[in-house]
């Protein structure tokens, strides 16, 4: 909009025009519209408990069962770990048939085994366990990693996000491959978490 001089009521000439071409009274300056402020996690996660579809979201229970499925086939495989370690012990007739410290490989061995299952195992029965939480989050972060991979063996992809409360507080859980392809950084919504795992997550918006 031009500006108008107060004084002679004359228009300015410039757009940038300071003072009254006519009269030399100072010109009104317009200022420019304040910048608008982008909501705080705080507002865009208050927006999740006011969806309409939150009483929906809050029913669901997701089942948890592929991560339950995968801790218990770990821990099944160190014990067939081990199993098989203590049967090569028994074939060479104990530490007696084997010489020196190659004695010891075999019950190494079987340590390692019974220390996964029962670590996986202890693992898998917290995760078991571990209440259900729908929490109101922002995903800040995705990460992947890619461990493993050979010529005998096929490489492992595990996936991560990281999520903000409303209070600030960050905070890294897995994901599942499914999962992680539906969700990006900057989405808020609703979050299902049990045993430090990002089971489900229902988007709201984005940032």
């Amino acid at each position: 909009m031009t500006a108008r001089c107060p004084n002679c009521a004359a228009l300015a000439r410039e757009a940038d025009q300071r003072y009254c071409a006519y009269c030399g009274h100072a010109l009104p300056r317009e200022e420019p519209p304040p910048a608008s402020r982008p909501p705080s996690v705080a507002e865009l996660l208050a927006e999740v408990e006011r969806h309409p579809e939150l009483r929906s979201w809050m029913a669901h229970r997701p089942s948890g069962v592929g991560f339950a499925f995968g801790l218990g086939a770990t821990a099944v495989f160190g014990l067939v770990f081990a199993g098989i370690a203590l049967v090569m012990l028994k074939l060479v007739g104990g530490f007696g048939g084997m010489p020196g410290v190659f004695g010891l490989v075999p019950l190494l061995f079987v340590g390692v085994g019974l220390l996964v299952a029962f670590g996986v195992g202890a693992k898998a029965l917290r995760f078991v366990n571990a209440p259900l939480l729908r929490v109101p989050a922002l995903i800040v972060d995705e990460r992947t990693a890619v461990s493993g991979g050979g010529r005998n063996s096929s490489a492992s992809t595990s996936y991560n996000a990281t999520l903000e409360a409303a209070d600030g507080r960050r905070e890294e859980y897995r994901i599942d491959g499914r999962l992680a392809g539906r969700v990006a950084p900057g989405d808020y919504g609703l979050a299902y978490l049990r045993g430090g795992i990002l089971l489900d997550f229902r988007r709201a918006g984005s940032r």
